[in-house]
């Protein structure tokens, strides 16, 4: 018996605090004493950032965000659900799908009993949006899944950012 692997249209990388960087070698090179994904050329994959302290670095790189209408959750070109100290930066964000996406970067913070804040210390710099096919925005910081405790923007910083309009 010989086994056939498909690739998924919507491919997933999840960049994570590990020898490899998850899966960041497949789209690039991984500083593991920095926690540095940097990209090494343009994609077309969902990037989800699954650890805290990880800066990732799109190089001047293309990310290409194709619609995805089985993912309700993410819904974005790049993702993370409660993860702190991160940096994302030097991305040329696009979507050249035919249907909308609903954002370019999104932060999501969940809801913990505990009542502390899980999203912070986030930087967003140098990158560009075009080819602006997003519904709601090009850089969302979300509130808790359940939508009782908007978490409030504790050491937020979005700078340089050009986002292009047409």
């Amino acid at each position: 018996m010989i086994g056939v692997m498909v690739p998924s249209v919507f491919a997933e990388i999840s960049i994570t605090d590990d020898s490899t960087g998850g899966d960041c070698t497949t789209i690039g090179t991984w500083d593991s004493a920095s926690k540095i994904c940097t990209l090494t050329s343009d994609i077309n994959d969902k990037i989800v950032i699954g650890s805290d302290g990880i800066t990732l670095d799109g190089n001047g790189f293309i990310l290409d965000i194709l619609h995805d209408p089985y993912d309700g959750l993410s819904d974005a070109g790049i993702y993370s659900l409660d993860h702190s100290d991160l940096t994302i930066k030097n991305f040329n964000i696009i979507s050249t799908s035919s249907q909308q996406v609903p954002h370019g970067i999104k932060l999501q913070s969940n809801w913990h009993n505990d009542g502390l804040v899980y999203v912070k210390n986030i930087i967003i710099e140098s990158n560009t949006f075009s080819q602006n096919n997003f519904i709601q925005s090009a850089i969302t910081l979300a509130p808790t899944l359940g939508g009782e405790n908007l978490f409030p923007p504790t050491n937020f910083i979005i700078r340089n950012n050009i986002i292009d309009v047409f």
